[in-house]
């Protein structure tokens, strides 16, 4: 089995992995970043249909209060534009109701879509790493707690670490890596 020795581990290439990773970068920490998947992305998810605009099948919007994200994106060089609302929308609440078409309550808010779709982000965040930061098909398994810091065990990597984050969603931690204590 293959060793790694890292300062920083991330479990998960979405937006928040990706991003930590970013602020890092520059830091004299050494970082790491796991992901399950053979790509990043997380649950931003743009399906990029050729000759259409990119369809969003995850995150979508921004509003004017995530003022950390549109920052982000500015430093990015990533531009956006202000989403435009109709009078109605299909709402579909789930695979056992039909859609419906309702109206829309006036809303006086900003929000934000991203030119060329949310997936730009991700695709964005990759590149400003250094190659071998992220390594992809790796399910971890467990997290130990060692005298001199912290070992954390893929399929067929073991990687040596001070720091462990993880992005993933609570429950989806609790079910799939076991931690020792």
């Amino acid at each position: 089995m293959k060793s790694i020795k890292t300062d920083v581990l991330i479990i998960g290439a979405g937006l928040t992995g990706l991003t930590l990773a970013y602020y890092l970068k520059n830091s004299n920490i050494a970082v790491k970043v796991i992901e399950a998947r053979h790509a990043p992305g997380g649950r931003i998810k743009t399906k990029y249909p050729a000759h259409q605009a990119p369809i969003e099948l995850g995150a979508t919007w921004l509003m004017e209060q995530q003022t950390a994200a549109l920052s982000l994106l500015k430093a990015l060089h990533i531009p956006i534009f202000e989403q435009q609302y109709g009078r109605t929308a299909i709402y579909h609440p789930n695979h056992t109701q039909g859609r419906q078409l309702v109206e829309l309550p006036e809303n006086n808010s900003v929000s934000y879509r991203v030119k060329g779709g949310t997936y730009s982000i991700i695709k964005a965040l990759a590149e400003t790493l250094s190659e071998g930061t992220i390594s992809y098909n790796q399910s971890l398994h467990s997290i130990t707690l060692q005298a001199n810091g912290l070992k954390a065990i893929t399929t067929d990597v073991t990687y040596h670490c001070n720091h462990v984050v993880s992005t993933l969603p609570p429950l989806l931690f609790l079910k799939t890596i076991t931690t020792i204590p």
